[in-house]
């Protein structure tokens, strides 16, 4: 039933769901990324539009309304603006070049007032009146990102919406793509469930054609216990060459419906759980869609059957094959399938063991429950340097295997490797939690709520960085609801910053600290490795213009190139421009290092001095000073 009327829904005329909007460019170029695309720990709440790697076009106003605000930033959307329109939606624009008028005399007075860049401000109703199709600003690169234009639709409660399911429809009769099929066997109240190479993850190979339903290359698929399935899948758009997200997804067995997901809204205090959804261990692609629901999954655009909890299937001895499908959509109503068979089968001893090797902590499964004051050690055999923990080769239901964490998980069990200084730590959402390394080196405090579902924590020493340690905050797909708290020792020193380190590139990030008691204390809602450094080298100022006795016009840029190679400059706080002992506008870009200054009026001919200051994220400083004349 649900399915049949999420197809009729589909197959009406977006358009005519929305209220006759107005594209939001005078210009068509196309788009770069579409409402739903995953982003990493979030997803992609609005599209971008293409302006051809130019800045500069005119952007109008969707619809009659108001503009109700308007901010600047050196990161994220930038220079943005907010329209409330008569509708009752918000119409949001980002990284644009310039504002209209009005509101860029009312920016740059609260800029003056303020002596920073970045601002926010919100104007009163109507005071600033629009009307469907005025140009209300120019398309830039301001913020994150080459030149865009990012627009999205929000609802009077802030909650962003699909723009082509709400009045902004494209041209589209290309069917979405369905790459791959998973089979993901999943570990529920003590029992772990397999498919024909045991309980690892295993692609089902497809085979079809464009004009009928792919169907499993190997006929019925078999399996035992609890399972779930997962697609890759994505939609290109007519005339676009790039992977977007598509717009529906549902899964039937036997004629009822097993999961059903549609990207029509999102919400942002859940975006983070994107990981919950997008199963990266799978494929890198970011393509693709669990149809089943992790522990913790909170995405309200996504439900499940209560006759199939988490959308989960259990397949027993004696059960008789049933049908599937599986169809996904995109907002046009152009869809692709998948039909086949599920049936209970044992797993094909002769290909691989019915219990892995290894099995990945991204929180652990414990079959018989341990005391919560357990400290049971493993060895250092038991925790390989890989991240990944041995499976006792005894049957496959009795010991210690992989999951997001279930019914059996005890909180608060701490396990220590004492030779590879590694803490593994179950955490429960509902309890703080507080455990540290055995040498005291890292502390993590957790607070109540911090997780999505109970689940592991790893905190790990890793091989040092020369002189300096190295430490290790995982799982790699570790996903929190709030942040950890992380303390780490270190001498009493002003000059030893925390770094980010990519353990790939050996690139550092600095991470802004506080000093507390000898440790420095930083919070942390992502996985990662992290190391102490020094930064005691000062930014440099480069390609200064006006240059050093240069003549100039009276409408002259100030210009330059920031660069700091370590712990970086960014905030707005960091930049002073002074022409002549007066405070002007630094708008900086952290991407392309380029700085720019607007006087705030035309220059009167004779002398004049800049000033240009620069402190980077460390406390290292540097200034130059330039002066010239500017000619009739």
């Amino acid at each position: 039933m649900w399915i049949r009327a999420l197809l009729l829904l589909v197959m009406s005329t977006p358009a005519a769901l929305g209220a006759g909007y107005a594209w939001p460019l005078q210009r068509f170029a196309g788009c770069s990324s579409m409402f739903g695309d995953y982003r990493p720990g979030r997803y992609h709440a609005g599209m971008d539009l293409r302006t051809d790697g130019d800045e500069g076009w005119p952007v109008v106003a969707v619809a009659d309304g108001y503009i109700m605000r308007a901010s600047t930033s050196y990161y994220g959307y930038g220079r943005a603006l907010y329209l409330q329109l008569d509708d009752g939606h918000v119409a949001v624009y980002g990284h644009l070049q310039s504002f209209g008028p009005q509101v860029t005399a009312r920016v740059k007075a609260e800029q003056r007032r303020l002596l920073r860049y970045a601002t926010n401000q919100y104007f009163e109703s109507d005071a600033i009146r629009v009307t469907r199709g005025m140009v209300i600003a120019r398309s830039g690169q301001t913020g994150a990102g080459a030149p865009h234009l990012h627009f999205e639709l929000r609802t009077d409660k802030n909650e962003p919406l699909n723009p082509l399911w709400h009045g902004f429809a494209l041209d589209d009769g290309r069917d979405p793509t369905i790459d791959k099929l998973w089979l993901v066997p999943q570990h529920v109240d003590g029992k772990c469930g397999f498919g024909p190479r045991g309980s690892v993850p295993q692609e089902i190979a497809l085979a079809g054609s464009a004009e009928s339903p792919l169907r499993p290359a190997g006929g019925t698929i078999f399996a035992g216990g609890p399972v779930g399935l997962a697609v890759e899948a994505y939609d290109r758009k007519a005339g676009q060459s790039f992977q977007s997200n598509v717009f529906a997804l549902v899964f039937t067995v036997g004629g009822d419906t097993v999961f059903q997901g549609r990207f029509d809204t999102l919400r942002y205090e859940t975006m983070a759980q994107v990981e919950l959804e997008r199963l990266l261990e799978l494929e890198s692609s970011r393509n693709t869609y669990s149809l089943f629901k992790l522990p913790g999954n909170q995405l309200d655009h996504s439900r499940v059957s209560s006759h199939y909890p988490r959308g989960i299937l259990t397949l027993a001895p004696g059960d008789t094959a049933v049908p599937f499908e599986i169809v996904v959509m995109d907002e046009g109503g152009n869809r692709r399938t998948i039909q086949g068979e599920l049936a209970y089968g044992p797993p094909l001893e002769e290909e691989a063991p019915p219990v892995p090797d290894t099995m990945r902590i991204a929180a652990a499964y414990i079959d018989r429950p341990l005391a919560p004051d357990s400290q049971d050690a493993w060895s250092r055999e038991d925790l390989p340097s890989d991240g990944w923990i041995p499976v006792p080769g005894a049957s496959h239901r009795e010991r210690l295997y992989a999951d997001r964490a279930d019914s059996a998980l005890r909180a608060g069990i701490v396990r220590y490797d004492l030779s590879d200084m590694r803490v593994l730590l179950a955490v429960d959402s509902g309890r703080a939690h507080s455990v540290a390394l055995p040498d005291s080196s890292l502390i993590m405090n957790i607070p109540e709520g911090c997780t999505y579902a109970p689940q592991w924590l790893e905190l790990a020493a890793a091989p040092p960085v020369g002189k300096q340690p190295v430490w290790r905050l995982g799982p790699a797909d570790l996903t929190l609801k709030n942040p950890v708290e992380l303390s780490f020792r270190a001498p009493d020193d002003t000059l030893l910053s925390l770094f980010s380190l990519n353990a790939q590139t050996g690139s550092l990030g600095f991470i802004e600290r506080k000093r507390e008691n000898g440790r420095i204390v930083c919070t942390m809602r992502k996985p990662g490795y992290f190391t102490l450094g020094y930064d005691t080298l000062a930014p440099t100022i480069r390609r200064v213009r006006p240059s050093e006795g240069a003549n100039a016009s009276s409408g002259v840029m100030i210009t330059a190139r920031l660069d700091d190679d370590l712990s970086g400059v960014g905030d707005d706080t960091m930049i002073e421009v002074l022409l002549d002992d007066t405070w002007i506008v630094p708008e900086y870009d952290p991407e392309t290092h380029r700085l720019v200054a607007e006087p705030w009026s035309r220059l009167s001919p004779g002398r004049h001095t800049l000033v240009v200051r620069v402190r980077d994220w460390a406390g290292n400083q540097a200034e130059v000073t330039r002066r010239f004349r500017v000619v009739k």
